[in-house]
C-alpha cells in the first residue's frame, strides 16, 4: 500500500483571513431559526458567493465557497417560487430599506430579542378548550 503523501493544503488552511472575510461578505445574507440558533443558512448560490469573495478581494472557488460553508456550518437553501413574479422596480428598494432598518436597531444600544408570536394549539399540550353552542 503506497504511503500517504502530503498533497496541497486546502486553502482555508492556508490563508487565515479568508473565514473572517467569508463572515463579513455573507452578513446580510444570513437567514436563521429563531428556535434553534445553531441553524443558519444563505440563499446565495456558491458561485453568487464566490462572486462577492471576489469582489471583496479574495478569490473562492465555488468549491472552496462549499468547504467555508462547511467550516462555518452554515446549510444552503433555495427559495421556490410556483408562480413568477413580474420584476418590480422597487424590488432592490424594499431591500434597502429592511437592511436600513435591521443596521440601525443592530446599532442601537437597546438590546434585541426574539419574541414567537405564533398560536400554540392548545390540544396538542392536552389542555382541550370547552365548545360554546348557542
Amino acid at each position: 500500500m503506497p504511503k500517504k503523501r502530503g498533497g496541497r493544503k486546502h486553502l482555508i488552511n492556508c490563508t487565515p483571513e479568508l473565514v473572517p472575510a467569508f463572515k463579513a461578505v455573507l452578513q446580510t445574507h444570513i437567514a436563521g431559526d429563531p428556535m434553534k440558533p445553531d441553524c443558519l443558512w444563505t440563499n446565495l448560490s456558491m458561485q453568487a458567493i464566490s462572486r462577492l469573495m471576489s469582489t471583496a478581494g479574495f478569490h473562492a472557488s465555488p468549491y472552496t465557497v462549499e468547504q467555508l460553508l462547511d467550516h462555518c456550518k452554515l446549510g444552503h437553501r433555495q427559495a421556490f417560487k410556483y408562480l413568477t413574479m413580474r420584476q418590480h422596480k422597487d424590488r432592490g428598494q424594499q431591500f434597502d430599506i429592511l437592511n436600513s432598518y435591521k443596521q440601525s436597531f443592530l446599532d442601537s444600544p437597546n438590546p434585541i430579542i426574539s419574541i414567537d408570536t405564533k398560536k400554540k394549539q392548545r390540544s396538542a399540550r392536552g389542555l382541550e378548550g370547552s365548545v360554546l353552542r348557542v
